[in-house]
């Protein structure tokens, strides 16, 4: 171990002549009078004197004598005296001796602070002696890190070369796909230039269909008009026939033209007295012909302009005819519920009364204001009859019976200018078009129905739905009363043979008896009409009657005859004799329509 420290601290020099050792344990300022003493004892000629403290003023330095180098340690031997035990050699912890404190007048505050120089000196060697050993433990860590970066270099410099490989392969691949891009690309333009052309020429062909198209339905369109043109001015009834949607095949209806669909034709099978059965066709033509394939609204649409007239300001009159189960019910009213606008199975009356309110609101802005009223009735066995009354109202003892004992209020027509009026009947205001399917629902349990040879539920009665459409213009002043009737005709039966036995039968056999007697004095109006008589036998019939502003007034009068598809000897029968009355009424001259426009 090393004596001392190496100091440059000036007072440290001087203090021990210059030497750079000082020793490492130095006495205490509580022992310094001892220590003097044992130092006078030691160096002969020194007094010893109390520690003074030092003048301002320097000491002038002293001659500096010889010294021996200190030691933290001492051997001492001691002496034995007389009457004492032997003393042992003992290693005793000395005391350097403040000789050089004496000598050169340095004073104990400034030997304790050189004291505490060292000490920290020390403690300051200590700990970059601990830094030195952990610095030299992270060179090492350093140099392992080194180690192990430069194998990864060496492995990457592997792999950088073998990429370069690859590139260098993957560099040649992109030219050779480079060329080949090249040469696709010339291809695909040569065939864009090919199919450019081609499709410029299936562009002028699809034009060309298109405007050949757009020439037919013009042709059709054009000839339509005039057709109805030539038949508002002769002031014809237009006729309109459909067959009922089959169950299976039709094989004795022919629809010879496909393209106007305006030509019927019927084969009637007949047997000879020697028994040999002969085919005949009876061909047919009429304004419209609907196949059993024709939909609902396929055939509105070819009415939807009488609608609109009554809107305008014209009378509309629109009816069906034919016999039972022909489809008749199905056509003027359909599949119809409340609220629910989206059924294709919906008939005429509802969809004419939405085509109605929706013209209606698109007109509001020029200044045009509608109300609406409705009314429906029938004629059951030459009886008026009020289908939106109160069901208690009647009793006709059918499969919707009514209420006992109360009298109905009597009905009676009434013609009124233009217009047939009936008293005593509901009239209800319809002020959305979802009102009259509710309409329908309850004039559809009043009326009078029945099963019949050919329907389970068979119409017995005439059903009139008229609604009368009053509009004002407070803008120019202008009114328009305009008036559309929908009737559904019940169905012409022959009469069986079997009818008379029952209650049931005999009431069966009445209702038959005045259907048949209304259609043939309808039938006997179109004749006269047709035949321009100078009188018409309207008052033959309540039915007649009723409807004699429509059919000899100057209204627009449409009538549907409804075929049905059956094949049997009767029903074609019944079929030939709608077709020839609907071929009389087709003839049949009534006037020019007028608007009504105050």
């Amino acid at each position: 171990m090393k004596r001392g420290l190496e100091s440059p601290d000036p007072v440290a020099r001087r203090l021990f002549g210059g030497k750079t050792k000082i020793p490492r344990m130095m006495p205490s300022p509580s022992r310094n009078k001892s220590v003097a003493q044992k130092s006078a004892q030691i160096l002969p000629g020194a007094k010893p004197t109390a520690p003074q403290r030092t003048q301002t003023s320097k000491p002038k330095p002293a001659a500096q004598p010889q010294r021996r180098p200190l030691s933290t340690t001492t051997r001492t031997n001691t002496r034995t005296q007389p009457g004492t035990k032997k003393a042992s050699n003992t290693r005793v912890q000395a005391q350097p001796p403040p000789v050089a404190v004496v000598q050169t007048g340095i004073s104990m505050e400034d030997y304790q602070t050189l004291l505490t120089r060292c000490t920290n000196a020390e403690t300051k060697l200590a700990q970059q002696a601990a830094q030195y050993q952990a610095m030299q433990q992270t060179s090492q860590t350093l140099q392992n890190t080194c180690v192990e970066l430069q194998q990864h270099l060496a492995v990457a410099n592997e792999s950088k070369q073998q990429l370069a490989g690859q590139l260098s392969v993957a560099h040649e691949g992109f030219s050779t796909m480079k060329v080949e891009l090249t040469a696709t690309k010339q291809t695909l333009d040569m065939e864009k230039s090919t199919s450019d052309g081609l499709r410029t020429q299936v562009h002028e062909l699809k034009d060309k269909v298109a405007r050949q198209a757009e020439i037919e339905v013009l042709a059709v369109q054009e000839r339509k008009r005039l057709h109805n043109a030539i038949q508002e001015l002769k002031g014809n009834i237009r006729v309109f026939a459909r067959v009922r949607g089959p169950d299976q095949a039709v094989n004795h209806l022919e629809f010879p033209d496909k393209l106007d669909s305006r030509q019927l034709s019927i084969a009637q099978t007949s047997a000879s007295v020697s028994g040999v059965e002969s085919v005949k066709k009876h061909p047919f033509s009429f304004d419209k012909v609907f196949g059993p394939a024709a939909a609902q609204d396929e055939v509105f649409s070819e009415i939807s302009q009488l609608v609109q007239s009554a809107l305008d300001g014209y009378r509309v009159c629109v009816f069906a005819y034919g016999q039972t189960g022909s489809g008749k019910t199905f056509t003027m009213e359909g599949e119809c519920q409340q609220g629910d606008t989206s059924n294709p199975r919906r008939g005429v009356i509802p969809r004419a009364v939405d085509q109605i309110f929706e013209e209606a609101e698109r007109v509001k802005e020029l200044g045009w204001e509608y109300t609406l009223e409705c009314q429906f009735v029938e004629i059951y066995n030459e009886e008026l009859r009020d289908l939106l009354a109160d069901p208690a109202t009647y009793n006709k003892g059918m499969q919707s019976p009514r209420g006992v004992g109360k009298t109905a209020p009597r009905h009676e027509i009434k013609i009124e200018g233009d217009m047939a009026t009936v008293t005593n009947i509901t009239i209800e205001t319809v002020t959305r078009s979802g009102t009259v399917a509710s309409l329908l629902a309850k004039a559809s349990k009043a009326r009078a129905t029945a099963s019949t040879q050919h329907n389970d539920r068979s119409s017995r009665s005439h059903s009139i739905f008229t609604l009368r459409i009053r509009g004002t213009n407070e803008a120019t002043g202008q009114k328009s009363e305009g008036c559309l009737n929908l009737i559904d005709l019940a169905g012409s039966e022959r009469l069986s043979s079997e009818l008379g036995r029952t209650e049931e039968q005999k009431k069966r056999e009445k209702e038959a008896t005045c259907i048949n007697s209304s259609l043939s004095c309808l039938k006997d109006v179109i004749v006269a009409l047709a035949g321009k008589k100078a009188h018409v036998p309207y008052r033959n019939s309540k039915l007649t009657w009723l409807l004699s502003p429509c059919l000899g007034g100057d209204c627009k009068t449409l009538m549907f005859v409804n075929i049905s598809p059956d094949s049997d000897k009767e029903h074609v029968s019944e079929s030939l004799n709608s077709l020839r009355f609907a071929t009389t009424v087709n003839s049949c001259e009534i006037g020019t329509a007028r608007r009504k426009v105050r």
